[in-house]
């Protein structure tokens, strides 16, 4: 019986701690792609204020 008890627990556990982890890599998610958007916009405004006329088609 105690290990049934045991086997409850770590499941009520389990599903908290998948929620947790699910949250995280969302989290993780969203700031990757704010930091690649931020990543293109700052790319963009360098290759706009120094490109080369010669290179323009």
């Amino acid at each position: 019986m105690e290990i049934i008890k045991d086997l409850q627990i770590l499941t009520n556990y389990s599903n908290f701690s998948t929620f947790y982890h699910l949250l995280d890599k969302f989290k993780f998610l969203l700031g990757v792609c704010i930091w690649a958007s931020l990543g293109v916009l700052v790319g963009g405004l360098l290759l706009t204020l120094f490109r080369d006329n010669s290179l323009t088609c």
